[in-house]
């Protein structure tokens, strides 16, 4: 399975040791070597780094550890491959604008039949996983209620309680997600790798 990883602080901070272990943890061969992501929250944006190939050898990895982010949220995906094919449509964080918010997601796990369980109106995956069209769900239920003015933390809280249990019904759902002013972390399944 993918690894997630996630910091929410406070005052803006620079996560370099943290992102020292999340590189070493996508590996040049083997399990986690299909992709990683990176996103760093700055207000009610997000500057996203994706990239198909392992974070170990990533020449964009190198980059960003030898610049200073900051940050008060960071959001990080290492994929390994269970749907779709290794390509940067697929790998993770996931992202889109609603009401001037950028809203990140990832999500480790495998969703069962998810595109023949539920229909999808407003927002449409990009490419092939799983993820990503959970992130999608997760997107049309909040939207129909996030018109103009934001809702309450309860409110948010609710509703994304709501989505997740049903995502959680078609298999795993280990999932972080920030909609620029909150970071959700909802941890459906663990296990720990080797």
């Amino acid at each position: 399975m993918c690894e997630l990883f996630a910091l929410s602080s406070e005052l803006p901070t620079r996560v370099t040791f943290s992102l020292e272990e999340f590189s070493r943890h996508g590996a040049v061969t083997g399990r986690l070597a299909d992709g990683w992501g990176l996103a760093f929250y700055d207000g009610s944006d997000a500057q996203i780094f994706r990239e198909p190939r392992p974070a170990a050898s990533s020449e964009w990895m190198k980059f960003i550890l030898s610049h200073s982010y900051y940050s008060q949220c960071v959001m990080s995906h290492i994929r390994q491959a269970t749907v779709g094919s290794v390509a940067l449509c697929n790998t993770q964080p996931f992202s889109r604008v609603l009401n001037g918010r950028r809203h990140v997601f990832c999500h480790n796990g495998d969703l069962k039949d998810i595109q023949s369980s539920i229909n999808l109106e407003r927002f449409f995956p990009i490419g092939e996983t799983d993820s990503e069209y959970a992130f999608c769900r997760l997107m049309d239920r909040i939207s129909t209620f996030w018109q103009g003015e934001a809702p309450t933390l309860g409110q948010r809280i609710d509703l994304i309680c709501e989505v997740l249990f049903e995502l959680s019904r078609l298999g795993p759902a280990n999932i972080l997600y920030s909609d620029s002013e909150f970071l959700y972390a909802f941890a459906h399944q663990r296990t720990q790798g080797n």
